[in-house]
């Protein structure tokens, strides 16, 4: 039996109920437009989509994460300005970037665990990733303007990756965390 996985940086509660509070006021702008908006306990960061995968591999997937997350420290991440994919002209998700206070960990987090699963021949995805939370899905052709947001700065600390199934229903995705992996702890 396969899975539909991923692997995901969880938010933490207060920065979901922030980005429920700015979905709720995206949804009341955008009402007459076919947006399907994201359900705040499906917020999340995805570090790599990995498709169906069945039990096996999911434990090498597995084996991948537990010997490189724990490489990487704690992250230091902050809120930062919406946008779209693929095109302000023609856009297909809003979402919401994340930036890291200083250094470049999370995107070397995601590079190496790239890199780490190509080798057991798992496809990932090659385009410029960009980290950021998607905060709705278009179903149509649309115009709209995205507000500035200011969060005042909210910034917030993640110490774990997530394997993640998606389980994909009618009403929307189920998301259900596999295992999670601890990032390395500071030591002092």
């Amino acid at each position: 039996m396969s899975h539909r996985v991923f692997i995901a940086i969880n938010l933490p509660p207060e920065v979901k109920n922030e980005l429920e509070k700015l979905i709720f006021s995206l949804a009341k702008e955008y009402h007459k437009l076919p947006i399907k908006w994201v359900e705040k306990n499906n917020l999340h960061l995805t570090l790599h989509f990995l498709g169906s995968q069945d039990q096996g591999r999911i434990e090498q997937i597995s084996e991948v994460l537990n010997e490189w997350v724990a490489q990487f420290p704690v992250l230091d991440l902050k809120l930062g300005q919406l946008g779209v994919f693929p095109y302000l002209d023609r856009p297909r998700v809003i979402y919401l970037e994340l930036k890291e206070r200083k250094g470049e960990a999370l995107k070397s987090l995601q590079k190496n665990l790239g890199e780490e699963l190509e080798k057991l021949d798992i496809d990932v995805d090659h385009r410029p990733w960009r980290p950021h939370v998607t905060l709705a899905r278009i179903k149509a052709l649309v115009k709209i303007e995205l507000p500035e947001v200011n969060f005042n700065n909210l910034e917030f600390k993640v110490d774990k990756v997530d394997l993640m199934e998606s389980d994909l229903q009618p009403q929307g995705p189920n998301y259900k965390v596999l295992k999670e992996f601890g990032l390395k702890r500071y030591e002092g």
